[in-house]
């Protein structure tokens, strides 16, 4: 039976892409299909940035046996991008995550195509509070962390992020080809 057809504005361009969108939007969902369906490799750059608690741990993590998807680490912004480096020095890859700042010079010029995930409100919405649910029921603290505290926040991060970044995003489909929603 053939797959269903991934929801893309445009065919690919070619076997190297990058995937953004707002908190919760779907990318590791999408960017796994992705990835499966093209047989190349899906980098998650949240991992690489972020320990699972949303909160930096010990560098020295890095390379171990404990590096996973589920074991997430924080490491200093420098080693963060040699490890994106490696990854993204590859001739074909699925890569996700919004590290703008750190990667604009890593993975953007080298991407072949840029996906924005951008699904509707209710469902962006609905996805982002049963995250932090979760989080908050599975990771001791992240309660505080992720409803209470406007600084650590997913919620109010996303709520105060997604005008600017849809913005810029926009801008981004305009001016370059390789962008699409």
């Amino acid at each position: 039976m053939p797959s269903a057809p991934l929801l893309t504005a445009s065919p690919l361009r070619g076997r190297r892409i990058q995937v953004v969108g707002h908190a919760g939007a779907g990318k590791s969902t999408f960017s796994i299909e992705l990835g499966t369906r093209l047989q190349v490799p899906v980098i998650h750059l949240d991992p690489i940035f972020w320990s699972e608690a949303w909160v930096s741990t010990p560098a020295e993590e890095v390379g171990s046996e404990s590096y996973s998807i589920y074991n997430k680490i924080d490491v200093e912004i420098h080693q963060a991008q040699a490890i994106v480096r490696q990854h993204a020095a590859k001739e074909a890859w699925v890569i996700d995550g919004n590290q703008w700042v750190p990667l604009k010079d890593i993975t953007y010029p080298r991407a072949t195509d840029i996906i924005w995930i951008d699904p509707p409100f209710y469902v962006w919405f609905y996805r982002l509070i049963s995250r932090a649910l979760y989080k908050a029921l599975t990771i001791p603290g992240s309660f505080y962390r992720d409803f209470l505290d406007p600084k650590t926040s997913i919620i109010f991060q996303a709520f105060r992020l997604r005008k600017k970044k849809m913005e810029n995003w926009n801008k981004m489909i305009k001016k370059d080809e390789r962008w699409q929603r």
